[in-house]
């Protein structure tokens, strides 16, 4: 049986996924919220929370707290992934990089965290209009994985 709360703004919030160290609830038929423990070596555990929202694309965004719900910046954690590290060599290299790179910032990724780790993958291709079936195989077809090892998170 699903857990299921009616939310202060009328709709109905399910919890979708739960486990010893994980917990997933769609807030609302375009929201998520995740929650996860990564281990730390100390003996404690850093809690990761992400937000994200559907409208077009998943937008997700990322914050980490200690056990003591103190804020912990993401920048001492890990780097996160820029619109270069979502191309391929071949996209690197082509002559229209540099205007595909001024069309197409960085604007939404979709994070999830799978099997203690996190996962980033680019949602906003189709942000490009009519030039995104173009730049399409420019991008990498898995996502950017990051590992726990324990104090930080490393890219794999």
């Amino acid at each position: 049986m699903k857990a299921r709360v009616r939310n202060k703004l009328g709709g109905e919030s399910v919890m979708t996924a739960f486990s010893e160290n994980s917990l997933t609830v769609m807030t609302s038929q375009s929201g998520r919220i995740e929650m996860a423990l990564f281990p730390c070596k100390n003996g404690s555990n850093l809690i990761c929370i992400i937000r994200t929202v559907t409208a077009r694309y998943d937008d997700s965004r990322l914050s980490f707290f200690t056990e003591g719900w103190q804020p912990v910046p993401t920048e001492q954690l890990m780097e996160l992934p820029g619109i270069d590290d979502y191309l391929t060599k071949e996209a690197l290299k082509n002559d229209s990089i540099d205007d595909f790179r001024k069309r197409s910032i960085l604007r939404f990724q979709s994070i999830v965290s799978v099997d203690g780790a996190l996962e980033f993958r680019y949602t906003s291709i189709d942000d490009l209009g009519q030039d995104a079936d173009k730049y399409r195989s420019w991008f990498k077809p898995i996502p950017i994985r990051y590992t726990w090892n324990g104090k930080k998170f490393k890219r794999k």
